[in-house]
């Protein structure tokens, strides 16, 4: 169709007058629009850029107009820059410009479907884009509805007017962004219907429309509809002016393809129909708009209709969107294409494709590649698209560079799935670009001609080719380790793989292959990363030492290690420190080259402009993040002090807020003598260095939080009223205006759990919740929080520990207190949770009082009831069954060993029904032990109580899930006490259980104690004596 120019040429006089008769009609509408402030947004002319492509549109008409007026003695115009002029104006975007140049280019060629895409897509994003801007002046027209109300009771009649007049102007605006979304949404609609049509009549698959595109204008239509709809009545008349243009537009295209496609002897045969054809669809069309088609009053029968036609082309019968973000088969479209390109075996030459742009559908791929690129993608589907190189037929070209766009596209996903593909094609490219031995080919061919004796082969051998332009990059290598390390968190063995990609490299360049791919700092700084994330530090670190080893043997600057190397590296150190107890003391070995380094770079460099930062104040915070996660405080506050004396003489250096709550962190979690009073030191300096100019350390809510939980965990003399000071000085701050201060749930919390250490413990408690309830109001409009579930859960637990009189009694009135407010007030805040009803279990179990047992089942039974109900936060857990446990073993009633077993196979029962929370622990059997253990003087129930003790004794060591602690042969040696005669059969049983527990090496202080109390005279002195011996260290070795 773009090579015989001469079928074209008689039809230009009538074609050119319909479809510049058309554009007239276009522009024309356009100027309307435009005088209505219906237009595509305005954008800046002024620049270079903009003017350089008025300039080649200008160019490119006035050589159109010339090859039409001299009857093709000029050069036809290539489709290239009909192309690339459509991509320039999409950019910008100016969808309006780019469809007004596709209009010319259907004068001439036939363009490829995936321009029509890019311009749809182009009307349906600014659509999108400007019902949002709308949203958002709602919102502020809304507020000044209000403000113009106040105004007029406030300042009178004449400042109202003013601000009257200011949301007339808001309104205006509005309208015209309603207008102008419908205007977008209705232009994508259009060309929809045109590139359908052109697919009817247009052999093959060029012009059927994307699944995503459908999306797009589907997304569209939806988000204008949210908007009044009277104003698309409003714009009904310019939306069929459009529309009745765009129809006439495709009638002329239709009818140009059709001819154009057929033969000299049958063009006028031909030209009849295709008139014939235009006509009936213009008609169609015609009754179409009668019927509200691109009508947006009615958009969501344009939705409905534009599902059924996308139905009919795609032959699915679902009313199911193809979705944003799906992700089944977006890596399979792109393996296709691969793989499709392989047998074909294109040869591309300059960015120019050689064979037929139609045969491979990349755009096609690449579409659903885009989509499917995650929640976390950075580049959306038209970004991507704009940033591939296209050929001049409009096909994606497959090279390097495109390659490298779809590899990061699929890095950016952070799922497994992404990291498998983008190693694919890595592996694809690998393939590609190697030269191949052809001598076994030769050889073939040979063989293949004596066994026919000379005569020719029928079919030719396919043989594959180079394609040096599939040469991966160290770019494309990176891209597959950064696919491989974004999968950390959900892919154990992500980083190995990141790693195994540079082995892969390094496995091809011994062959001689890829010699001139040298991996750089960022290849292992990904890989670094990767390790971190897994929290692998010593292998992050082997890394690191291997990029150090390579520069200093190499002098290249390109693998050089810098900050990020050994910032990344600090993190996977600090993330191991949980549970390596070396982590921060190499952590900080690494910290201090890092120092040292840095301190090399300023001697060489006198100038702060050219020097590189090595280290900085984040490096510090993380390894002081490594001492607070271990609660090494001391080390923590030197490490401090060396931060203040080096921000002395180098800025980058200086501690900032997080650097002093870090070492705040540290103090609350060490058990070292005085972290407390260094806390306490720690906040007064910041609250001094504040106060005299020092932004960077203003304290915050974390810092006085930190404090007040350091006091609480530490405990001792007057630790309640020292937490309480803290609290006070917070909440003046608030008061008086400072708002990063303010008080929160957590602060009360650990308020209450530090007055745990008063004498007065529950008066106290209760003094600071009443105080919150009372939530005065200050001057400035300001007040504090009221208390929540968490507040009058920690007041709860205070009663628990205090072993007061009545306090069970005032734990039920807590409880009845919160469902008032949760019931009568719709308080959402304080409705009772788990940890609220198993605390008052708490507080029954402790209180010793009669029936307690009885009222621990009846919460119980409430709480599996809600959970029943769906009321997950009452789910009861482990611990709430043990503590009902706890509540019988405590209580004197005769058969609690019988009432605590049966608690304890109802919390198997709720496990095996779902409820993971409930599965029994060592914990919850010891309980069943000690209610055995400790059953009252009376024979039947304590044989019962035996029983159940040898049988839970017995689960406990053969279980799969659990294993005895040194309480669980303790307790049990209890009931041996307890409840067996003296006799040799106890000596036996005593004996037998003490040995299995020294090979476990559980002998604790308990156990001896028990033991003691359980074994005879002769039995304990045999003991004791192999005890003397040397055994005892190993007997206790796992206490």
């Amino acid at each position: 169709q773009h090579q015989h120019q001469h079928q074209h040429q008689h039809q230009y006089n009538k074609k050119s007058t319909n479809v510049q008769s058309t554009n007239t009609d276009t522009d024309t509408t356009t100027n309307t629009n435009t005088n209505t402030k219906t237009k595509t947004p305005k954008i800046l002319t002024a620049g270079t850029p903009f003017e350089y492509i008025q300039e080649q549109e200008q160019d490119l008409l006035e050589a159109i107009q010339s090859y039409k007026n001299s009857n093709s003695i000029h050069e036809k115009p290539n489709p290239s820059a009909f192309t690339s002029l459509i991509q320039s104006w999409l950019t910008f975007p100016q969808p309006r410009r780019a469809e007004y140049i596709l209009d010319r280019m259907e004068e001439l060629y036939t363009p490829s479907g995936r321009i029509y895409e890019r311009i749809i897509n182009a009307w349906s994003f600014a659509a999108v884009e400007l019902t949002d801007q709308l949203n958002q002046l709602n919102l502020l027209t809304s507020a000044s509805t209000r403000m113009t109300s106040l105004q007029e009771q406030e300042q009178g009649q004449e400042q109202g007017q003013a601000a009257e007049e200011e949301m007339q102007e808001k309104n205006k605006q509005a309208k015209f962004l309603r207008e102008e979304a419908i205007h977008c949404s209705s232009k994508a609609v259009s060309l929809l219907t045109r590139m359908e049509q052109l697919y009817q009549e247009i052999p093959g698959k060029d012009f059927r429309p994307a699944l995503s595109t459908y999306t797009s204008v589907i997304n569209s239509i939806i988000r204008t509809s949210e908007i009044d709809p009277s104003s698309a009545k409003t714009n009904s008349a310019t939306t069929t002016t459009t529309t009745t243009a765009t129809a006439t537009t495709t009638t002329a295209n239709v009818s140009t393809a059709s001819t154009t496609a057929t033969s000299d002897s049958n063009e006028g045969a031909q030209e009849g129909q295709a008139q014939e054809t235009a006509n009936a669809n213009a008609n169609a069309n015609a009754q179409e708009q009668s019927n509200g088609g691109v009508d947006l009053a009615s958009q969501w029968e344009i939705i409905e209709r534009i599902r059924s036609r996308r139905d009919e082309i795609y032959k699915q019968r679902n009313d199911v969107d193809h979705r944003v973000k799906i992700r089944v088969t977006s890596i399979q479209h792109v393996l296709d294409i691969l793989e499709h390109f392989r047998e074909q075996e294109y040869e591309y030459s300059n960015g120019n494709n050689n064979g037929n742009a139609n045969d491979v559908d990349v755009d096609g791929a690449l579409d659903p590649l885009a989509e499917g690129s995650g929640s976390g993608s950075e580049i959306a589907p038209h970004e991507l698209f704009a940033r591939l190189k296209y050929d001049s037929y409009g096909s994606p070209i497959p090279n390097r560079f495109n390659f490298n766009l779809i590899i990061n596209a699929l890095a950016q996903t952070g799922e497994m799935w992404a990291a498998h593909a983008a190693e694919s094609i890595l592996d694809f490219m690998f393939k590609q670009c190697t030269p191949v031995d052809v001598s076994a080919d030769v050889k073939a061919k040979e063989a293949n001609g004596a066994k026919s004796n000379g005569a020719k082969s029928k079919s030719k051998s396919k043989r594959p080719k180079n394609h040096p332009q599939l040469t991966p990059s160290i770019e494309t290598i990176n891209g597959c380790i950064n696919a491989w390390a974004h999968c950390t968190n959900t892919v154990p063995t992500a980083p190995s793989r990141a790693e195994a990609i540079l082995e892969k490299l390094n496995a091809l360049q011994q062959m001689g292959k890829l010699t001139n791919v040298t991996p750089d700092n960022v290849s292992y700084n990904t890989i670094i990363k990767a390790y971190a994330n897994g929290a692998d530090a010593e292998r992050a670190d082997a890394i690191l030492e291997t990029m150090v080893e390579l520069y200093q043997s190499t002098g290249d600057e390109k693998i050089k290690p810098d900050i990020i190397s050994y910032s990344s590296v600090l993190n996977a150190y600090a993330k191991a420190a949980s549970r390596d107890p070396n982590a921060s003391k190499k952590s900080e070995e690494i910290l201090m080259q890092m120092v040292k380094m840095q301190e090399e770079e300023d001697k060489r460099l006198a100038s702060n402009i050219d020097k590189k930062r090595i280290v900085n104040t984040w490096c510090f915070n993380t390894v002081l993040n490594a001492y607070a996660v271990q609660g090494a405080g001391s080390r923590a506050s030197t490490l401090l002090q060396q931060m203040e004396t080096m921000g002395e003489s180098d800025e980058m250096l200086k501690p900032d807020t997080y650097s002093f709550n870090t070492v705040l962190k540290a103090l609350a979690n060490s058990k070292e003598k005085g972290s407390v009073d260094r806390a306490r030191q720690i906040l007064d300096k910041m609250e001094l260095r504040y106060a005299n100019g020092d932004l960077r350390v203003k304290p915050d809510a974390i810092s006085y939080n930190t404090v007040i939980l350091a006091y609480a965990n530490y405990g001792g003399f007057r630790t309640g009223a020292a937490a309480t000071s803290i609290v006070k000085r917070m909440e003046n701050r608030f008061l008086n205006g400072d708002l990063e201060v303010k008080p929160t749930s957590p602060t009360y919390t650990s308020l209450i759990k530090a007055l745990n250490w008063e004498r007065e413990s529950t008066r106290y408690a209760e003094e600071a919740v009443s105080s919150l309830l009372k939530n005065p109001i200050s001057s400035n409009g300001l007040a504090l929080i009221r208390p929540d579930t968490a507040i009058f859960n920690a007041l709860l637990n205070c009663w628990a520990k205090s072993g007061s009189r009545g306090a069970s009694q005032r734990a039920e009135e807590i409880l009845a207190e919160m469902k008032h407010e949760y019931r009568e007030n719709r308080n959402s805040n304080v409705k009772p949770n788990s940890r609220t009803y198993t605390t008052l279990i708490d507080v029954l179990s402790k209180s010793g009082e009669k029936g307690s047992g009885k009222r621990s089942l009846e919460i119980l039974n409430e709480m599996e009831t809600m959970y029943k109900e769906g009321y997950m936060q009452a789910k009861p857990n482990v611990y709430t069954y043990t503590t009902v446990i706890n509540c019988f073993a405590r209580s004197k009633e005769v058969d609690k060993a019988v009432k605590a077993v049966d608690v304890l196979q109802r919390m198997e029962e709720q496990y095996r029904q779902g409820n993971e929370g409930a599965r029994p622990n060592v914990v919850a059997y010891n309980s069943v032990l000690n209610a055995c253990a400790y059953t009252p003087n009376n024979a039947p129930a304590i044989e019962t109580a035996f029983k159940i003790a040898c049988l839970v004794f017995d689960e406990v060591r053969t279980s799969c899930h659990v294993q005895p602690s040194h309480v669980t042969y303790g307790t049990f040696l209890s009931v041996c006490a307890n409840l067996m005669p003296q006799a040799e059969i106890r000596d036996n049983l005593v004996e037998a259980t003490f040995k299995r527990c020294a090979r476990d090496g559980l002998v604790s202080k308990m156990v001896w104690r028990n033991f003691k109390a359980a074994a005879s005279p002769l039995l304990l002195s045999d003991i004791l004596e192999q005890a003397n011996s040397g055994l005892e260290a190993t007997w206790s070795r796992n206490v």
